[in-house]
């Protein structure tokens, strides 16, 4: 079975120092993060080796896997650029875009997609200084933009990526995908815990798929998710092990084994996520 992981962020120069930064709280410390969620972190991540990345994909069966760029922590676009081509067909880059740089921010779309080799953007917009709502009147121009030249947005909605809960309402998905029907917007973190209601959104509309990731694994709601890729959005539904946040490893045996049918399997696992970033053989292996 082919494997694509919708959220990734191996150890390479910015992206490895920014990979465990967070809030200064114990509950986000990787030692103390993982295992609420039955996981471990995986060596590679400790020794912050791309050799021990690599193979450990490889040990999960993963071919390639999407690189989302965290700005907030001081990830760099250019070093995701360095990374992709330093690692043919692994690694499928994603753009990290602060909407508060304004028109700097739109041309790094140009710089790094249109210019560049990535395929997508990401907007971690509850981590934005001071933090923005994902349908905040700022992003209009920025959601317009990929509308119109098809770029695939992933957003950080869900999990522990704002400072409460109202920024993971589903509304606010629901209000991005009605003001732009033709956007494809992938829901990272999958609006998590808000589980049957972003389900509906991402039922509802069209253009609206979830990439829950690590918020599948042990957690309540993870039934519906499960529920929701069997039945109800099997074509939107995307694996992704938010790695280094859990071991990929790991991550694949329990999606192996969480009671995905076996006629969706394939398209949690790769289908879903390469035909919406419009991948292919070029892109990665599919071997």
């Amino acid at each position: 079975m082919k494997i694509f992981d919708m959220r990734l962020r191996p150890p390479f120069k910015s992206i490895a120092e920014g990979m465990f930064q967070n809030s200064g709280r114990e509950l986000f410390e990787p030692e103390v993060f993982a295992p609420r969620f039955g996981m471990r972190i995986a060596e590679s991540a400790k020794q912050r080796s791309m050799e021990l990345c690599i193979q450990e994909m490889d040990e999960a069966g993963i071919c390639a896997g999407a690189v989302l760029i965290r700005k907030s922590t001081a990830m760099k676009n250019e070093d995701l650029e360095e990374l992709t081509r330093s690692y043919p067909k692994r690694f499928v880059g994603i753009a990290g875009i602060d909407p508060h740089e304004g028109k700097a921010a739109l041309d790094e779309i140009d710089t790094f997609v249109h210019k560049g080799i990535c395929r997508g953007v990401l907007f971690e917009t509850g981590f934005c200084r001071p933090p923005l709502y994902a349908d905040d009147k700022i992003l209009s121009v920025f959601y317009e933009k990929c509308e119109a030249e098809n770029i695939p947005v992933f957003i950080s909605f869900g999990g522990f990526v704002a400072p409460d809960l109202s920024y993971t309402d589903p509304m606010i998905v629901e209000r991005i995908a009605l003001a732009f029907p033709k956007l494809k917007l992938i829901v990272a973190h999958g609006g998590w815990p808000f589980v049957s209601a972003i389900c509906h959104v991402a039922f509802n509309r069209e253009h609206v798929y979830l990439a829950p990731d690590l918020y599948t694994m042990n957690v309540p709601g993870n039934r519906e998710y499960l529920d929701a890729a069997n039945y109800l959005i099997p074509e939107k539904f995307m694996f992704g092990t938010a790695y280094p946040c859990v071991d990929m490893r790991q991550a694949t045996a329990y999606y192996k084994q969480w009671g995905l049918r076996a006629e969706v399997m394939q398209a949690v696992m790769f289908d879903n996520a390469v035909r919406v970033l419009n991948l292919s053989d070029k892109d990665i292996a599919f071997s």
